[in-house]
């Protein structure tokens, strides 16, 4: 067994007893993939069992974190066979195991950003719910647990800490990267040139109505171009009349972070 292989399943391990001491049960036991946000209201008659929970294996996980820092990502570089990156952010939810499940059947090891070190990564202010997001975590990377600890002849899933919040507000390099990025899509979406993300604030702030009726604008072109729009107006009708079309890039805005 390799290295790798053998910190996967120590940190899919701890996951595991993590999520079995806060719920009672195991990540499959607790609720189908659709119903995670339908059931976890009933951990309330366990408050002081999670709060146990939660002082027993968060230690255990930075700890766990701090020990093999980058060395999975770094392993997966050396290592041969088909490798693909699950990108899209650090959420992981059911449409991001699918895509897992659907990459390992060409793809020798499939690296995913770790959805719980993205949790505990920084203070998230802005989340109402930390200890539910967590747990949302491993509810669904649990589900790859058997494949983990299959015998294969590389291992089938990495889940490596990106530190990608910890970039994006201590990293120049990262900072100027997504700083042109932004401006690169909003001037592709309004149509005109921007060279940074301050001067599409600017515009947005000093030429409000002119950014309102640029948005309105490409909003009713939607069909023509397929350039930008949000998940929840994506139909299936739509990526039929697009591939049909000739569009083959879609960028997707979505609220989860």
């Amino acid at each position: 067994m390799s290295d790798t292989s053998t910190k996967q399943r120590e940190l899919f391990s701890l996951f595991d007893e993590f999520f079995q001491r806060a719920t009672g049960k195991t990540a499959r036991g607790f609720a189908a993939l659709d119903a995670f946000s339908e059931t976890v209201s009933s951990l309330k008659a366990r408050a002081e069992k999670l709060e146990r929970a939660f002082d027993w294996g968060m230690p255990l996980l930075y700890d766990l974190y701090a020990k093999q820092k980058t060395d999975l990502f770094a392993a997966a570089g050396q290592q041969g066979g088909l490798k693909v990156v699950l990108g899209g952010g650090s959420h992981f939810g059911k449409t991001q195991l699918n895509a897992v499940r659907r990459f390992l059947l060409y793809a020798d090891t499939v690296l995913v950003p770790d959805p719980v070190f993205a949790q505990i990564e920084t203070d998230r202010p802005e989340e109402g719910f930390p200890t539910v997001r967590l747990l949302e975590a491993m509810f669904f990377v649990l589900r790859l647990k058997p494949i983990v600890d299959s015998d294969c002849a590389y291992p089938p899933i990495i889940l490596f800490p990106s530190y990608e919040r910890t970039l994006a507000k201590h990293d120049p390099t990262t900072q100027t990267h997504l700083d042109h990025f932004h401006a690169g899509i909003f001037s592709q979406f309004l149509g005109r040139s921007f060279s940074s993300g301050a001067e599409v604030t600017h515009y947005a702030s000093e030429e409000g109505q002119a950014f309102l009726s640029a948005v309105a604008a490409r909003d009713c072109s939607l069909r023509r171009t397929g350039l930008l729009m949000s998940p929840s107006m994506l139909q299936s009708s739509d990526i039929v009349w697009m591939f049909a079309s000739g569009v083959r890039e879609i960028t997707l805005i979505c609220s989860n972070s």
